[in-house]
């Protein structure tokens, strides 16, 4: 039986490797054994005031970490409870990825519904979430109490939203959608469903009525929408596969463009499906990559430069300091369901690398590129398709890959 009492041995147990490491003071045992007494009296009342959160602004919106290290050592317990009680499990990308790959590659008519929530995190209304857990009998007493002061100490006027950033919003959002997750692959027109937390896709038999969208928008969690385009959001799409609609079509899922080909209606091969990654992303790259160098001409540090085109163009290890893992990152782990053999992205990245090497013009009114021959010859040894292709690693110290990264920060 998981046990989800808030005791000293429980609490001890959600320390991590990197605890030790931002805080080497607990490695003498008098301050480790203080620091989880703290959090066992803080779960005795969980009495949070908005203070004990830090906050950065990151791609425009505040996302939140706790400055207090027993609080976020009872936060990590409240999260687990609730993730063993309800078995919840975020779906992998590229499993999603994957399967409607091979679903799309169907001789079958359909419809496919490219749909995202509108301001998802800001939007949730807490008196929905906290219902579903106080009439759950499984949840101990102070896991309520924890979750009920937790969201109280960000609630607004409408009590609404949850923090970006912290863990437990993660889970609790993956319980609210459960049901809606539940009611939309039990629709009988209905084939396919994923969601990659507000980003869904859903295929259908093309039987569906035409007030589709709006027959799921009344089933989303109270609170809750769809983006429109009167929002300003590329997010929705709907893509029609039927004999009568032949022209190659596009959309854009979890950071891949999806291209179907025109179909043929003269034989019964499968549609041909091509994946590169999605523009956006490449544009991302793009700008990190034209940084990278304006950033040189300012410096004048080749080492600096030549380490950020190694990152861009290659693999390399994170710490995932939740999972105590490490994780593979870069231009295949990120991207790895693209076909690169028809891969318009790399060859763009490629041509862009290229012509800023060749080129040796200033890129900004600051300085000039002036890149000896030795230094451009250092450069061409890397590329994004060969990165890709070779899945070629590199390895940078913390520090170094932050300071590596630290130019590209605002475009995040």
């Amino acid at each position: 039986m998981f046990d989800q009492s808030f005791t000293s041995k429980n609490i001890s147990r959600q320390l991590r490797k990197s605890d030790f490491i931002s805080s080497p003071e607990l490695r003498n045992d008098v301050v480790k054994v203080s620091t989880i007494i703290e959090a066992v009296n803080f779960s005795e009342t969980c009495h949070f005031v908005r203070e004990d959160f830090n906050s950065k602004i990151v791609k425009g919106k505040p996302v939140y970490t706790l400055s207090d290290l027993p609080k976020e050592l009872v936060l990590r317990k409240a999260h687990n409870n609730l993730k063993r009680l309800y078995k919840l499990k975020q779906t992998d990308r590229d499993v999603i990825v994957n399967q409607l790959k091979s679903l799309l590659k169907e001789q079958l008519p359909y419809h496919l519904y490219r749909l995202d929530i509108h301001k998802f995190y800001e939007s949730v209304r807490h008196d929905v979430v906290l219902d579903h857990i106080h009439n759950n009998t499984a949840i101990n007493y102070r896991t309520k109490n924890f979750i009920t002061n937790f969201l109280n100490a960000f609630s607004s006027e409408e009590a609404r939203g949850f923090p970006r950033g912290i863990s437990l919003s993660a889970t609790l959002s993956e319980l609210l959608m459960r049901k809606f997750d539940h009611d939309v692959k039990q629709h009988l027109d209905v084939f396919y469903y994923a969601r990659f937390v507000d980003d869904i896709v859903i295929v259908t038999s093309t039987k569906e009525s035409k007030s589709f969208i709006a027959e799921l928008e009344e089933i989303l969690p109270s609170g809750l929408r769809f983006n429109n385009r009167e929002d300003g959001s590329d997010k929705i799409s709907i893509v029609k596969a039927t004999p009568s609609h032949t022209k190659a079509q596009k959309f854009t899922y979890l950071g891949y463009d999806f291209i179907i080909d025109e179909q043929n209606t003269s034989t019964k091969k499968d549609k041909l499906i091509k994946l590169d990654i999605a523009q956006s992303k490449t544009k991302k790259i793009k700008t990190r990559l034209i940084k990278s160098f304006i950033n040189f001409e300012i410096n004048s540090d080749f080492k600096l430069l030549l380490d950020r085109v190694k990152l861009l163009t290659s693999n390399y290890s994170l710490l995932d300091k939740k999972k105590e893992i490490q994780v593979m990152s870069g231009i295949y782990y990120n991207y790895k369901c693209i076909d690169d053999s028809e891969s318009k992205s790399l060859l763009e990245l490629d041509l862009l690398l290229k012509r800023i090497i060749y080129n040796n013009k200033s890129l900004s009114s600051s300085g000039s590129l002036n890149l000896s021959k030795k230094q451009r010859k250092e450069l061409l040894k890397y590329s994004f398709s060969n990165g890709f292709k070779r899945r070629v690693k590199v390895h940078f110290s913390p520090n170094r890959q932050n300071k590596l990264q630290r130019t590209w920060k605002d475009d995040r």
